[in-house]
């Protein structure tokens, strides 16, 4: 499945079946962009499964909890803050019709966290956005999903249905991208999600108000 130039998320064994639990591997690329770290983050998981598997589900063992707190619960700042980037760049797309600036949203991501942070410099909120983004770059769709619709990450673990639809919106955000946002000063590479996931049919994008467009650059 994986292409000469491009990488997919890992979901499916070579005969087209599911690999074991696909939460897992969703949930380890939302804590990771690195593809290796991802396989190890999933098979730890898969591990803590085995040895605890008479848990009822909320207990773990303390490997499970080393796995949960240095993986799964690090930097959700930083990866949301990805996510809204890549939900400003749609935003910015669908409001003038044309391949937005990264550096737009990356403003407009900043000025709404300065608006939130109010002791926070906006010159520094937008430094802190930058290099989130450039973090979490090649998993900013799987970002932007969990930031558009949140409640599907606890419903996710263990639940093939809420991951299909996660994967779907995520799939939504990455084939938006390539034909709205991709331009001469934007390239991206992400972990492409499988072309055998169905993309959500329809994401609904709240329109900029004129400060946003303002605060964004954008006339």
């Amino acid at each position: 499945m994986n292409g000469t130039s491009q990488t997919y998320l890992r979901l499916f064994e070579p005969d087209g079946s599911w690999i074991e639990r696909p939460d897992y591997m969703v949930l380890a690329a939302l804590a990771d962009p690195d593809p290796s770290i991802m396989e190890h983050i999933h098979a730890s998981m898969l591990k803590e499964d085995a040895i605890n598997q008479y848990a009822d589900g909320e207990s773990l063992t303390r490997f499970g909890e080393d796995i949960k707190a240095r993986n799964l619960e690090r930097r959700v700042e930083r990866r949301l803050c990805a996510g809204s980037v890549v939900l400003e760049l749609c935003r910015l797309a669908r409001a003038t019709g044309k391949p937005p600036r990264v550096s737009a949203a990356q403003r407009l991501v900043g000025y709404h966290r300065h608006q939130v942070r109010k002791y926070s410099l906006e010159e520094t909120a937008l430094r802190q956005v930058k290099d989130y983004w450039s973090e979490f770059l090649n998993t900013s769709h799987l970002q932007a999903a969990a930031v558009y619709d949140p409640s599907l990450i606890e419903q996710m673990e263990g639940d093939e249905g809420a991951t299909l639809k996660f994967l779907g919106l995520a799939r939504a955000f990455e084939t938006f991208v390539d034909a709205n946002v991709v331009s001469n000063h934007f390239k991206w590479s992400p972990i492409r999600i499988p072309k055998e996931i169905e993309a959500a049919s329809k994401i609904e994008f709240i329109p900029l108000s004129n400060q946003e467009l303002n605060e964004a650059g954008v006339t």
